[in-house]
């Protein structure tokens, strides 16, 4: 089951979020380096299927982003997770998720997300010192070694005077589009596991 985690490209859209708030706010175009909290964030994937719905998680999140505080559009960055770190309260699921026929852990051991901008950067809302942002994130998230384009939808809480930034967003990836066949091939996704994977992620930045 091959996770769109790229929330991965989901963290890295958080990023790029907190960046837009700290660009509007400063209003200059030096461009900084934004780290992710692994020890705060999260990632989660659904997968729905006749015979059995299911859901998983990993806080074992890395990357950095690179972003223009004028230009919070032009912010780039990575974000990745290993295989191995994600949990589905299986152990049995867990080892088959990792294996071969799945995402394939040994020989492509991370799921990445490259950020290559933001599109439709919006204000929602300025409230206690924060600043709410709203956009679609651009990029591509590489999943058992195949890399294809991804978007996602993304909400930034920005708190610029702290340095710190709160990303949620929400993207979706079919396993067939990265080589995922599964135990049985064809057989097992769309029965077993869903076709396509639902993911969800909470990721905290911070900067110097």
């Amino acid at each position: 089951m091959r996770v769109k985690f790229l929330s991965y490209s989901v963290a890295g859209l958080v990023f790029l979020g907190a960046l837009l708030a700290s660009a509007a706010v400063t209003g200059d175009d030096a461009v900084d380096q934004w780290a992710v909290d692994g020890d705060r964030s999260s990632i989660t994937f659904q997968s729905n299927a006749p015979m059995e719905s299911f859901s998983g998680t990993t806080e074992d999140i890395s990357g950095s982003i690179q972003w223009n505080r004028s230009s919070p559009q032009a912010a780039t960055g990575e974000i990745s997770f290993p295989v191995e770190s994600l949990r589905t309260g299986n152990r049995t699921r867990d080892r088959h998720l990792a294996g071969d026929d799945w995402l394939n852990a040994d020989a492509s051991p991370d799921v990445r997300f490259a950020l290559q901008g933001l599109e439709d950067v919006r204000v929602a809302r300025t409230e206690s010192g924060q600043i709410h942002y709203r956009a679609n994130a651009k990029g591509t998230i590489e999943v058992n070694g195949v890399e294809n384009a991804t978007d996602a939808s993304v909400q930034v809480a920005v708190l610029p005077q702290d340095r710190l930034a709160r990303i949620q967003f929400e993207l979706e990836f079919a396993l067939a589009d990265h080589n995922v066949e599964g135990v049985g091939g064809d057989r097992a996704i769309g029965t077993a596991v869903g076709e396509v994977i639902q993911v969800e992620g909470t990721v905290f930045a911070a900067w110097n």
